[in-house]
């Protein structure tokens, strides 16, 4: 993309930022059947939480890295406009080191047991509700578990109520 636009190769400069764009909402809607295809219907629930709390501290951290990565060759003299081509390929370089992980992220076994296959298939027809608790799981939280539900709610709550009100 730099390469672009130092070229002067207005449509391809236009064009990978539209391709930039458009990964947020792409990658953000194909998160549950991605989750779904690799860990199976049962875990989409309890994995996604985690998917989006890394999204989110994503979103906050990101953006104030790229700021002081931007920030310091402007400190060294290198003009406004150059200083954006180092983010871009910092951000290149991150998401290169993402698809790797990706790719080493292994996939758990499938149902072994009758009646885990049972389940599964049950949980993707709503079929579950009538069934006995041992087979369905708990309705409550896990003794404990609580205070980290609400440490984690806050955790992500109140930076994003900073940035909302600074927005504001």
């Amino acid at each position: 993309m730099p390469q672009t636009g130092r070229l002067g190769l207005v449509v391809l400069f236009v064009l990978d930022y539209g391709m930039i764009i458009s990964m947020d909402g792409g990658g953000s809607s194909t998160i549950p059947a991605y989750l779904r295809d690799l860990f199976g219907a049962t875990q989409v629930g309890a994995i996604h939480d985690h998917a989006l709390t890394a999204s989110s501290a994503a979103g906050i951290a990101g953006p104030v890295l790229l700021n002081y990565i931007r920030k310091y060759p402007i400190e060294q003299g290198v003009p406004k406009a150059e200083a954006y081509t180092i983010t871009i390929y910092i951000m290149a370089d991150l998401l290169m080191g993402g698809f790797v992980c990706n790719l080493l992220v292994a996939q758990p076994p499938s149902c072994d047991t009758r009646a885990e296959r049972r389940c599964a298939r049950a949980w993707d027809t709503e079929e579950i509700r009538g069934w006995p608790r041992e087979i369905r799981g708990s309705d409550t939280l896990p003794a404990g578990t609580v205070p980290l539900h609400i440490f984690s709610g806050l955790s992500i709550g109140v930076p994003l109520a900073c940035g909302v009100l600074e927005t504001l």
